[in-house]
């Protein structure tokens, strides 16, 4: 009951705004959605670019960018570029789609990690995870390597996505979504449901991974079956993960989550500080996922989508440091 005190009493995010509004894309492939946005992990300047993904009428996923101005929330649509296409060669991990998953800034270049979507015959589809770069930030990405440099291996059988990467003591650290099994669920499209959660994985080169089989999130009941997007960021001496989770007594639906951490790799869930996000959009407004947190100007902002997988827009809401340091002091107790 303390820490539900804290959050009524601290906890007060702002109104969420439409930052990317996809009627506003002007771009023959795209035919819907602005899915999964990310920024460069540690923006200083207001003016930096906003990444996204966006399907075309085959439903078949790239990814883009908008100029986006932080101080006011707004972007420059008419500065939107296509910057990572899928691949145009059969039986490649990406042929069927790219997501992007984040950006960092490494010796004066821009690394994209990506997501490839690949098809299946017995289950929808699978997935790995991929690294493109480049210098200047109104050039394409251009992949490192045509093979994935994460991929189902001996600790993650099934597929793995959409992932998170942090420098930091020498070394480079993930977070990424890794599939557990594939179950029978007959109200689902494809009569089948994926179960996943999050794991940990370090490297020397941020290029090759050393997985284990250990999961860093764990569901916290039996209806829960898809936890994914990691966004971890460090405030002060904790780390603190976003990511969206489903499903809950109320519905089968996307909710943000968050967990902190004294060391980056024992994490502790703490849901209620999310759950006062949401839109405004009119279906479900319990429904948020795929956030992307970043700290700009004393504040701690959150982009994120809402109803149908970002489908109607990018969003975004902030909290006050201050505020959130209450938060800090009472979490590095527990």
């Amino acid at each position: 009951m303390e820490l539900n005190k804290l959050i009524e009493e601290h906890v007060s995010w702002e109104n969420p705004k439409l930052v990317v509004d996809p009627s506003g894309l002007n771009h023959p492939a795209i035919f819907s959605h602005t899915r999964l946005p990310v920024i460069k992990k540690f923006p200083k300047e207001q003016q930096t670019q906003i990444y996204f993904a966006s399907r075309d009428i085959n439903k078949i996923e790239r990814i883009y960018q908008l100029d986006f101005n932080i101080d006011n929330f707004e972007v420059d649509y008419g500065s939107l570029k296509l910057v990572l296409d899928y691949s145009q060669d059969l039986g490649f991990f990406d042929d069927n789609g790219v997501c992007p998953c984040c950006i960092l800034e490494i010796n004066d270049k821009s690394r994209l990690y990506y997501c490839g979507w690949n098809l299946s015959k017995k289950t929808p589809f699978s997935c790995a995870i991929g690294v493109s770069e480049r210098q200047f930030k109104n050039e394409i990405f251009k992949k490192l390597y045509k093979g994935p440099i994460l991929e189902r291996n001996k600790f993650d059988p099934i597929f793995v996505a959409v992932n998170d990467v942090c420098f930091f003591d020498g070394n480079f650290h993930t977070w990424y979504l890794s599939c557990q099994e594939w179950l029978n669920d007959k109200n689902s499209k494809y009569s089948l449901k994926h179960k996943y959660s999050i794991k940990y994985a370090s490297s020397k080169d941020g290029i090759n991974w050393n997985t284990n089989e250990n999961f860093t999130i764990k569901f916290k009941n039996k209806i829960e079956y898809a936890i994914s997007t990691p966004r971890v960021i460090k405030i002060r001496n904790l780390f603190f993960m976003f990511y969206s989770y489903r499903a809950n007594e109320k519905g089968d639906f996307y909710k943000i989550g968050f967990a902190f951490s004294r060391d980056y790799l024992s994490w502790q869930r703490c849901d209620d500080i999310t759950l006062p996000i949401f839109t405004n959009e009119s279906l479900y407004p319990e429904v948020a996922c795929y956030p992307f947190p970043f700290i700009y100007q004393k504040k701690l902002n959150l982009l994120f989508n809402g109803n149908n997988y970002g489908e109607l827009g990018i969003w975004m809401t902030s909290i006050e440091l201050d505020a959130f340091d209450h938060i800090i002091d009472f979490v590095s107790k527990l």
